[in-house]
This record gives structure tokens, C-alpha cells and sequence, in this order.
């Protein structure tokens, strides 16, 4: 694919999003900018740490109203 692609003026790209221009040479774009491997998995970990804090944040509030339930039900 990578070698017929610029006969189509197409690229290939990946499943995570990355673009090959050879077997071993892959890049990503962001906002039509390309950005190198690292800068690009520094990113994505910071997003995926932000969504599992607003997880975590409400499992925390789920748990507190649970549990606010069982003591108003046992003790009220």
C-alpha cells in the first residue's frame, strides 16, 4: 500500500491514526500539523489521564450516595 499510495496522491494510514511513509517511518497530524511519535503519545496520555480523573471522580460521587443511602435507610 505504502508504495502504489502516492500514485493515488493518497496516504496510508494506520488504525491509531498514524501515517506511514515507509514501513518504518511513521508521523501524526494534529490540526493538519505533523507531530513526531513522542510529542503525539505525551498528548494522548495526557487526555487519557484527564478522562480517567472524571471517572474516577464520579465513581467517587456513585459511592458517597450509595453509601449515603444505606445510612439513611439503616439509621433514619
Amino acid at each position: 500500500m505504502i508504495a502504489i499510495a502516492p500514485q493515488f496522491n493518497a496516504r496510508v494510514r494506520g488504525d491509531e491514526g498514524e501515517f506511514y511513509r515507509s514501513a518504518e517511518e511513521v508521523y501524526y497530524e494534529e490540526n493538519g500539523r505533523e507531530v513526531q511519535s513522542q510529542e503525539h503519545d505525551l498528548k494522548r496520555m495526557a487526555r487519557h489521564k484527564k478522562k480517567r480523573f472524571y471517572a474516577n471522580c464520579i465513581r467517587v460521587a456513585i459511592m458517597l450516595i450509595v453509601l449515603y443511602l444505606i445510612i439513611r435507610k439503616h439509621f433514619l
